[in-house]
This record gives C-alpha cells, structure tokens and sequence, in this order.
C-alpha cells in the first residue's frame, strides 16, 4: 500500500465516479478522461494544430487507423477536450452502422446529421446536447451588439448571418433564428422547442416544418451535408471557433454490401475533403476513426483512387517514425509502460486522487500485469479494455473485502 500522500489534485465524486463507472463498464469516460490519459503525446501536439486552423476559421480533416483496443476512441475524445477547452470550438462525435451513414436514400443521412446534433458539445457541456445553449450565445450576441451599435436586433441578426443566407438552408436558418429570438423574450416554450427541433432535424416532413415555424426546407437525405456546413458557420457566427465532427467506427462504411452505395459513401468522404482542402468550408474539422478495414485497398477508403489520393497510405504503426503530418495517422496499441501507467493513474482516480487511500503498490500493479501476460501474451496491450475492466472490478472487490490479498481475487475479477 502507498504509506504516503502527495500532493495531488484531489478528484471530485461526481467525476470520479462518472470515469470509474464507464471503465466498468468498459467504455471511454466522457467526463475526466484527463486524469487517466497516457501516452500519444506527440499525436496530440499534432491534432492541436489542426485544432488551430479550424479555430482561425480554416479547415482540416484527418483519417485515424488502428487496431481493436489501440485506444482510438479515447485518442478522439481527447482531441475533443482540446477543441473545446483551449479552442472554444464546438464538437460532436458520432459512430456509424448500418442506420446511420453520409450517403443514403432511406433516412441514414439523415440520422448521420441527428446523431451529430445531438451530440454537439462546448466547453461547459462537454457531454452533448449543446444546441439550445449555442442558440441561447447567439441571441446575447445579438442584444449586446444591438445595444452597442443602436441597430435593431433583426438588423443585427441579418447582418451577422448574411454570410450564411448563401448556403443551402440560410434563409430558413434566419426567419428560424428571428422566431427563437423572439420566443426567448416572450417565453413562448412551444416556439423555442420547435426551433431547437429543426435545428437537430427533428421535423420528418416539410409540412410540419411550415406549420411550426413558417419554413420549408429541413435536413434529409439529400442535403444533410449542406446542413452540416450551415451548421459549422452558423457556430462561428454564435461565437464559437468552429465546428469539429468525429466519425468514430468509420470502418461501417467498409461493410455496406451494395458496392454502388458504399462508393456513393466514399464519394461523399471525398466531397468533404476537397470542401476542406479548397477552403469551401470554413472553421469545420471531421476526423474519421476507425480499424484497418477503413483505409482497405479492395472495399475500404483507398478503393477509390481520387479519394487514396488525397488521403495517402497510413505511416508505421509506432508514433517514433509515424509522420505526424499526414492525412492518415496509424495508432499503435499502449506500450505495456503504458498500460502500467494507466493503471496507477485509475487506481488514483478510484481513490479521489487521494494517494495515501491507494490500496496497491507499483509493484502490485506490476505483478497484476504479469499475471495478465500469463493468459494473454502478446495480446495483453490489445486487450487494454478488458484488462482495464478487471482492475476495476479488482479494487471494488478490494474495497468490499479488505482482508482479502489481490492474488486471492484477481482469478476472478480476471473473467469478468
């Protein structure tokens, strides 16, 4: 046991127990992720500066590739944390399936962009649903600058918007803009429910549309990118730097079994990069996350050509000779350093960052490791989440049963 505590942050319970309940889980905290973040330094200074020019309004894009348990999706809710608290940028971060994709005719657009709204968050709502405090920034935007400059606040809005009015849905986005405004000051709750309903493509007909807030056009299939770019402006216009979309399990694409669909799909991935590499878009990011299928020669992203080409081939799996630069970025799985690491730093966590409450040594953790090498072998730094969710359930058996030694136990957390 560790005889003495350090100086350390001490952690709250609320996001203590939010980031140990998710190891349990065995998914990625949403909230606290820091306190348990090792390794992929050099990758995250890389996505920084991506994060920069969105925030400066440019665009950016970036392919993530990596084994099962290489840590991918941590990798991106990281890059979420950074967007949001250094960078002020809006994120949402969506996986897709089979419901759900960039090309489709039966809906999965369109459920592509509800997931994607639905999951919006900023800095003081890191876990989604982000909308209706977006809209809430833009009508003070538009009252303060109303009071500074003696313009009516509806001259202020259409001036601030006129950029946008432009794109696809711009002049529905303002007469819905003008409605939430004015919903705001009267307290109309039906009208202001409505607005943040179309905003996440709520509405299934252009019909309910038009009798709830006077507008016709509504994100469907067919036009679910021209919303997503509308919906990247109109934050930067709130007050935010941009918009950043993480498209995690990006690998589904692979699995559409229609060869004409999945291209479709691979030829709105393109579409999306060269918007971002000609600077059609501004202040957005998309980062796609997925396994190796994502970037197969024969059914993945590198079957159409022009699309390989903008995306290139996938470096080493080793952040030492990976070229941090490149479209394509290849994770590695946590050295088993690392995964040590990561273990040390769960336990302190799972004690309030109090160190003196750890119940286990280094050398402890260490020797539970070893075990775990016995049974797993070279698929040890593979299996970080199982590993990860058996320490967990190992220091809540601790915890219950005090007297009982780690070795005593770890047999049967180990299958959990």
């Amino acid at each position: 046991m560790t005889q003495t505590a350090t100086a350390t942050e001490l952690i709250r319970s609320r996001t203590r127990d939010s980031v140990i309940n998710a190891l349990r889980s065995g998914v990625v905290p949403s909230v606290g992720l820091h306190h348990i973040h090792v390794g992929r330094e050099s990758e995250l200074r890389a996505f920084s500066e991506d994060l920069r020019t969105v925030a400066d309004g440019g665009g950016a894009y970036r392919i993530i590739v990596g084994p099962v348990g290489a840590g991918k999706t941590e990798t991106v809710q990281m890059i979420g944390g950074i967007a949001r608290d250094t960078f002020n940028l809006v994120t949402a971060k969506l996986d897709l399936d089979a419901r759900c994709r960039l090309y489709a005719t039966g809906g999965e657009a369109a459920e592509f962009y509800h997931r994607l709204t639905a999951s919006m968050a900023i800095q003081s709502k890191p876990e989604g649903d982000a909308i209706e405090t977006i809209l809430n920034r833009f009508v003070h935007r538009v009252e303060e600058e109303a009071g500074q400059s003696g313009e009516t606040a509806d001259d202020v809005m259409s001036r601030l918007l006129e950029p946008l009015v432009q794109l696809v849905g711009g002049f529905d986005l303002l007469d819905v803009l003008r409605a939430y405004r004015r919903a705001h000051i009267d307290g109309n709750e039906g009208t202001r429910l409505a607005v943040v309903r179309w905003f996440r493509g709520g509405f299934n007909t252009k019909t309910d549309a038009k009798e709830a807030l006077g507008v016709r056009t509504i994100p469907n299939d067919a036009n679910m990118y021209s919303f997503v770019k509308l919906l990247g402006a109109f934050c930067r216009v709130a007050g935010y730097g941009g918009l950043v979309i993480f498209v995690d399990e990006a690998a589904a694409l692979c699995a559409i079994a229609n060869a004409g669909a999945r291209q479709r799909n691979y030829d709105m991935v393109l579409s999306i990069v060269n918007d971002l590499l000609q600077s059609n878009v501004r202040g957005v990011g998309i980062i796609f996350a997925g396994t190796p299928d994502l970037i197969d020669a024969k059914k993945g992203l590198h079957s159409n050509e022009a699309l390989k080409s903008r995306i290139g081939a996938a470096g080493p799996s080793s952040s030492r000779f990976s070229d941090l630069a490149a479209p394509t970025l290849m994770l590695s799985p946590l050295s088993t350093h690392d995964l040590k690491a990561l273990l040390v730093k769960i336990q302190r966590v799972y004690a309030y960052g109090d160190e003196a409450k750890c119940i286990l040594s280094g050398d402890d953790i260490t020797q539970i490791l070893q075990t775990h090498f016995k049974s797993l072998g070279s698929e040890l730094v593979r299996r970080t989440r199982d590993v990860v969710k058996s320490f967990v359930y190992l220091l809540d058996a601790l915890q219950q049963q005090p007297d009982l030694h780690w070795r005593d136990l770890l047999a049967k957390t180990a299958n959990v």
